[in-house]
């Protein structure tokens, strides 16, 4: 394996049996590779193989050479990046790699285990290779079982410069160990924490030589076993890698990742003077791991809990700082999960909760709490119908914060009911402007807590709010988490019915989460109920997730209530919404939260993202799935003279793509594929899209399985091949007028 020796390549570093441990230092000049081989195998007792009459620009001459010699020896060159440029295959059996793999290793093979734990001897090798002279040294090398060994270490320069040979022997006789590469995580492609050791104890001790200080964060992925439990491990591990690079490439060069286990991660950043501030590099990395990943056919959305411990604020060595971390992303579990902690003991957080509580106080007196708005569309026609105003603080000492950082905090004080009042008469007053600028069919919609419900007098303060600012109350919309019905359910519904009686409107939020909401819901007059965001998630690909998405849609139709579903990422979730009949969306795919100026620049449009719209606009469309072109191109040609939108896929995972980005009324697939059989396709697809018509063409015939389907309802009708072209269109007729008769008797239903 290449030996390092700060951060430049001093050599191969070999091992066979009694045969002792070499290292080679070469080029890419041919002959002196070779004069280098045969001054190893001669200091070795070997017999070197035959060199070549004169050097050979073509290095595979010196690869066969090495080829058939039993000494494992590898030829490296002086980056120290890429030091390995070809391995035999007994280096190959000894750190037990592929061929294939040698050249694509070679930086971790240069980041190897077997590192010295002394650095004066190397030192003095290096100074002696610096000025070509020959030199020997005894050195302590660290063995990947963590023990240590003597070796004797000689050195040989080789013409001018740098090339050199270098080999080394166990002092004593005997064998060294057999050598490890640094552990690559064979998931997320970064090491493994074990091996990060040294990096940590390094910034440690030069933060305390420079007086600096050094970040250690402790990334827990929020519920990240649904993931291989509602879709397959495959997938978990791919958004394991994802997640890897988001926090590796957001870190750079200012700090180290890590995999600990499972999906947790360490990240440990020196600071430096215009370095982020702890927990606003913290929140970067919560926020960065909070995009969407797609691993087709899925979107994968998660959350991170992110512990923050400092050095040497919280402790004095490495094992310390990291077991505060844990502690701190321990700590938040326990509370709120998606957040960032720093590390406190109960005194330090007891303090900490009294100050950030008397800085809220002042932040409403200081103008420091703002609010943010994001548009609400209808699913119609993406017209922006309402915003909803989002609390923020703009604190001086920790940046903006969304109210899922100080709210607990808030609550604990007392402080809930003023920041809640406060939040209220400031949208009234940013409606009302909009209405006296012309938009006065927008709407307003702000969050209520179930303290302010509990106010005898609360209807009375809305009305004189509504009143103050000259705001109609049909423009107003209340927002009741659904948790808040669980307490003194009486009085809460006192208070609900005097707000209907004032005219606002009234929306049940987090729908689905809570199941108190579903047993109070006919017993209140809430207009609207909002499909909480971990139902939206995967709805364009999870089963369970999509029925009860539907199944709240159906409900909320049937008792007369509009539905919203919020945190609307993509367009495969708008288009699988708009299919279900969803009446209003919210989320990032329309607008993130804004200020109040750039809220009512988008008033001046009105219409949010047309094209995704019009990508997903019902028509009468056929998807077509085969794995062979040619049948594809065939039935393209007969289907376009009748008029139908003609989708095609070659493969199982574009076909679901494209049924989630496109509605799709009947679908004709192939049986026999590489990736999934036809029949077992149509069965996931009834699951997720069971108001397609679906039919199978294929020349093979399971007679078994295709009953078994047909009994189960997954496909329509089995068709073969070669087909005739008029029965064929016949039947995609006969389809779509399937369709068209059980979408009329679904509406009639409705009605």
């Amino acid at each position: 394996m290449p030996i390092v020796i700060y951060g430049e390549s001093a050599g191969a570093l070999g091992h066979e049996g009694g045969q002792g441990v070499e290292a080679v230092l070469l080029d890419d000049d041919d002959a002196l590779a070779a004069a280098a081989l045969d001054a190893v195998f001669a200091g070795i007792g070997a017999t070197p193989p035959a060199a070549p009459a004169a050097p050979a620009a073509d290095p595979a001459l010196l690869h066969a050479s090495l080829d058939r010699h039993p000494v494992p020896t590898a030829v490296v060159g002086e980056d120290p990046l890429r030091p390995l440029l070809y391995a035999n295959a007994a280096f190959q059996r000894l750190l037990g790699i592929g061929a294939a793999d040698a050249d694509a290793d070679a930086a971790a093979f240069a980041r190897a285990t077997a590192l010295p734990t002394s650095r004066r001897p190397l030192l003095r090798l290096l100074r002696a290779r610096l000025r070509g002279r020959r030199a020997s040294e005894t050195a302590t090398l660290l063995d990947c079982d963590g023990g240590r060994r003597r070796v004797e270490i000689d050195y040989v320069p080789l013409g001018a410069g740098r090339r050199g040979l270098v080999s080394l022997r166990a002092t004593g006789g005997g064998d060294l160990p057999p050598v490890r590469v640094l552990e690559i995580d064979p998931v997320c492609g970064i090491p493994r924490f074990g091996a990060g050791n040294d990096y940590l104890n390094a910034a440690l001790e030069a933060a305390g030589a420079s007086g600096g200080r050094v970040a250690v964060y402790h990334v827990d992925l929020d519920g990240f076993r649904a993931v291989n439990d509602n879709m397959d491990e495959t997938v978990g591990n791919q958004a394991l890698a994802q997640v890897a690079e988001r926090l590796r490439t957001l870190l750079a060069e200012r700090g180290r990742v890590w995999r600990l286990v499972s999906d947790e991660f360490v990240a440990v950043v020196p600071l430096r003077a215009a370095e982020l501030e702890p927990m606003a590099l913290g929140e970067a990395l919560r926020a960065r791991l909070e995009a969407p990943i797609t691993i087709l056919p899925y979107n994968v959305f998660l959350t991170a809990t992110v512990g923050v411990a400092l050095f040497p604020d919280h402790a004095q060595d490495a094992a310390g700082v990291l077991a505060c971390a844990a502690a701190a992303m321990m700590q938040s579990k326990r509370t709120d999960v998606n957040a960032v902690r720093m590390y406190s003991d109960s005194e330090r957080e007891r303090r900490e909760r009294h100050t950030l509580g008397y800085r809220i106080s002042q932040a409403l007196a200081n103008g420091e709490m703002t609010l943010e708005y994001q548009p609400q569309v209808r699913a119609q026609d993406a017209r922006i119908i309402a915003f909803e105003a989002l609390l923020r603080w703009q604190s001086p000492q920790h940046g903006l914060l969304t109210a899922s950082r100080f709210m607990h905090i808030a609550d604990r004080q007392g402080l809930l009911v003023a920041l809640g009042d406060w939040a209220l008469d400031t949208a009234c007053s940013q409606l009302s402007g909009w209405i006296r600028r012309g938009f006065d069919d927008v709407g307003v919609t702000v969050n209520i807590a179930g303290r302010q419900l509990l106010r005898p007098r609360f209807a009375e303060e809305v009305e004189a709010a509504l009143t103050r600012h000259g705001v109609p109350a049909a423009r107003l919309d209340l927002e009741i988490a659904e948790n808040a019905l669980a307490t003194n359910f009486p009085r809460v519904r006192r208070t609900l019915a005097a707000l209907k009686e004032i005219g606002v409107g009234l929306t049940l939020d987090d729908f689905g989460v809570d199941r108190s909401g579903l047993g109070y819901l006919a017993q209140i007059p809430v207009d609207k109920l909002k499909i909480d965001r971990s139902f939206v998630g995967g709805i364009s690909t999870d089963a369970g997730e999509a029925v009860i998405a539907r199944a709240i849609i159906a409900m909320g139709h049937e008792l007369g209530l509009r539905v919203m579903a919020e945190g609307v990422e993509t367009e495969a979730q708008l288009g699988y919404l708009r299919r279900n009949h969803c009446d209003e969306l919210q989320g990032h795919l329309f607008a993130a939260a804004m200020p109040g100026a750039e809220a009512e620049a988008l008033l001046h449009r009105r219409v949010l993202r047309p094209e995704a719209f019009a990508a997903t606009r019902p028509d009468r469309t056929l998807l077509l799935l085969d794995d062979e072109e040619n049948v594809l191109r065939s039935l393209v040609r007969l289907f376009r003279a009748d008029g139908y939108r003609i989708l095609t896929a070659a493969n199982v995972r574009d076909a679901f793509q494209l049924l989630a980005t496109h509605h799709v009324q009947v679908i004709l697939s192939d049986q026999r594929m590489s990736d999934m059989s036809g029949t077992e396709f149509l069965g996931k697809v009834k699951e997720l899209y069971p108001d397609t018509v679906r039919l199978i063409l294929s020349g093979y015939t399971d007679l078994a399985t295709v009953t078994d389907a047909i009994n189960r309802g997954a496909i329509y009708r089995f068709l073969t091949k070669p087909w005739n072209d008029d029965e064929l269109r016949a039947h995609i007729g006969e389809a779509f007028r399937t369709w068209s008769a059980q979408s009329q008797r679904t509406r009639e239903r409705a009605r």
